[in-house]
């Protein structure tokens, strides 16, 4: 009679398939994550900092397009949204994923002749590698973050 215990070799090999369904698994997952699903934004305070952000760089570039000389309130508006959004912890799953998703975003919209300045950051992230804040502190902040969301999981 065979032993039908797999061996550590037998382990070892499904591995890499195992591997590759799970990647597979999560990439799904993540990606069926909606931008802002019903009734989350008032679970997540993250999805409030980013529309208050884009809503603040919506009227710094409206400011922009018509009073090219009083331009600084609104711009003082949008760099305090952005800071708020930095200082912002995503609190679930859909919330981490909205974050992140903004950060690819252009940091400011195309118009007329194209961008602000073309020697801009061309996105969230860019800048904030730029001027945003403490880059280590805010990837331990993001990891706590997902450690107490995959606990209350």
């Amino acid at each position: 009679m065979e032993d039908s215990k797999p061996t550590r070799r037998d382990l070892l090999a499904s591995l890499p398939a195992a591997a590759a369904v799970m990647t597979s698994v999560a990439e799904t997952a993540i990606s069926d994550v909606p931008a802002k699903p019903a009734g989350q934004s008032s679970a997540d305070p993250i999805f409030a900092a980013i529309e208050a952000h884009r809503q603040a760089k919506a009227d710094y570039v409206a400011k922009l397009h018509t009073e090219h000389s009083d331009c600084d309130d609104a711009y003082a508006r949008e760099r305090q949204a952005y800071e708020l959004l930095w200082d912002t912890t995503p609190a679930t799953v859909a919330g981490m994923a909205a974050l992140f998703r903004y950060l690819q975003e252009p940091r400011w919209p195309q118009w007329r002749d194209g961008p602000v300045d073309p020697e801009l950051p061309s996105t969230i992230i860019e800048l904030m590698n730029e001027d945003g804040p403490d880059l280590t502190q805010w990837a331990r902040n993001i990891e706590l973050a997902l450690r107490r969301i995959a606990v209350t999981a």
